[in-house]
């Protein structure tokens, strides 16, 4: 498989696109970067038919922990990972941005800031030749750690409500300002690729319409 993490990455938008009304109830059901970081890695596996081996929360105990590593060569059958010849190719951390993700709007609660304070520490150039006893060897050509951030909006209201400016678009563009030292993958300022927009959510005779963006990101 010679296609990269950018790739997977937009096949990864439409298939959440296909699949809208199962994420946008699991928006209302609670947090949900655990879900999307196993369904990302099960679509790196079965986009590649298995030439990709994508490990999730990954490291040992002085390392940092990685949400998904993505191995390429041979698993072999030897019962020691040093013996294989498998080597760690892309290293991808994801973050979730939320305010709300339940059905109720006084559980609100934007995460937003802490979520991208914590992505800065975890993302940038990975200098060390080894992690979790695997070879280190970067598709990325600056051997950066990509950043897949996920932002969740949940409202009552179709588009956040009747505001001049919808709730739902100030809170993706205050997530957008609030992520200095970040960008695009290929552009040099950060910004949301629309997943899907208004997803009515039907539940205890009420209704609920999610929103999701995603990003492929990394720092300056």
């Amino acid at each position: 498989m010679q296609r990269g993490v950018t790739t997977i990455y937009y096949s990864f938008i439409r298939y959440l696109k296909r699949n809208r009304s199962k994420f946008a109830f699991l928006q209302v059901a609670g947090r949900m970067e655990d879900v999307l970081v196993k369904e990302f890695a099960y679509h790196i596996w079965r986009e590649s038919k298995g030439s990709r081996y994508p490990m999730t929360n990954v490291g040992n105990e002085q390392e940092q922990k990685f949400d998904i590593v993505i191995l390429r060569g041979r698993l072999g059958e030897t019962k020691e990972k040093s013996e294989s010849s498998c080597e760690i190719c892309s290293l991808i951390e994801a973050k979730y941005l939320q305010r709300r993700h339940r059905a109720w709007e006084f559980n609100a609660n934007d995460e937003t800031r802490p979520s991208l304070k914590g992505l800065r520490r975890q993302l940038g150039e990975f200098r060390s030749g080894k992690h979790y006893g695997f070879r280190v060897k970067l598709q990325a050509r600056n051997r950066d750690v990509y950043g897949l951030v996920m932002a969740s909006y949940v409202s009552p209201r179709p588009n956040g409500g009747p505001k001049r400016e919808s709730e739902k678009e100030g809170l993706f563009k205050d997530a957008l300002n609030s992520a200095s030292g970040f960008r695009y993958h290929d552009l040099p300022t950060p910004r949301f690729d629309r997943v899907y927009d208004d997803i009515k959510v039907s539940l205890l005779e009420g209704k609920r319409y999610c929103t999701l963006r995603a990003g492929l990101w990394k720092l300056t």
